[in-house]
């Protein structure tokens, strides 16, 4: 029987519960999937990017548009804890930024996508 609910622990990993989640939420309405969420999963950067992919009610995006840039520069200072192991210098930050940015912009011309 399938009731539509993929918040339940019978083994469901977490891909497959974001899965779930996206799936719900385009087939039937954003709207309607994200209240099904628990308070952990609205506070997970998966489920909100999903989220933020579909259309989406006001009453949704307004809680979106509260826990996506809190939840994404979560995810920046893990990512770049891993990657230079330690944590972001917050004044190295914009200038680490700017660098990357300006190596996409060299590379990116001299790459061709067929």
């Amino acid at each position: 029987m399938t009731t539509g609910c993929w918040t339940g622990s019978r083994g469901v990993s977490s891909v497959e519960s974001v899965e779930w989640f996206a799936a719900w939420a385009d087939y039937v309405a954003t709207a309607i999937a994200w209240p099904k969420l628990t308070e952990e999963q609205k506070q997970t950067i998966d489920y909100v990017r999903v989220a933020n992919d579909m259309r989406h009610t006001v009453e949704v995006g307004h809680e979106l548009l509260k826990v996506s840039i809190p939840l994404e520069l979560e995810e920046i200072k893990s990512v770049y804890a891993l990657s230079h192991g330690g944590k972001i210098d917050p004044k190295g930050f914009r200038a680490g930024f700017e660098r990357q940015c300006r190596m996409v912009a060299l590379i990116a011309p001299m790459t061709r996508f067929t």
